[in-house]
């Protein structure tokens, strides 16, 4: 399979146009049209659950979910937590659970793509795109 590609939870809340709409990088949007594969994390989708019961975002995960499906053909990654989390234990770079599961799960498939706006991850995971 070719190139692969990981939202996460803020990406993914904003390019479902469900919520008040940010600033998505011009090279995100490429990166995003020319994936092969685009996928988000069980964790992002967990975050999203969290934010939606604080009233951070009006949208359930699922709604969100279900448009970047039907949008662009997102799918949830299916790749067991236990390999995840095997993966999360060499990031030493932040103590944020959400970034650091978001970050393994990539990392783990193969160091694919993650479009993130999060300065922290750009400046310690290579292959994050903003």
């Amino acid at each position: 399979m070719g190139v692969k590609l990981y939202f996460d939870t803020n990406a993914a809340v904003w390019i479902s146009g469900r919520e008040t709409r940010q600033y998505v990088s011009r090279r995100a949007l490429e990166a995003i049209a020319s994936a092969e594969q685009l996928l988000i994390s069980p964790m992002a989708v967990f975050e999203m659950k969290a934010l939606h019961r604080k009233n951070k975002i009006e949208y359930t995960p699922a709604e969100i979910v279900m448009v970047l499906q039907e949008q662009l053909g997102v799918e949830v990654c299916s790749i067991p937590f236990s390999t995840i989390v095997s993966g999360a234990m060499s990031i030493q770079w932040t103590t944020d659970p959400g970034d650091i599961l978001i970050t393994a799960n990539a990392m783990v498939n193969g160091n694919a793509g993650l479009i993130t706006s999060d300065r922290v991850i750009r400046a310690n995971y290579d292959a994050a795109i903003w």
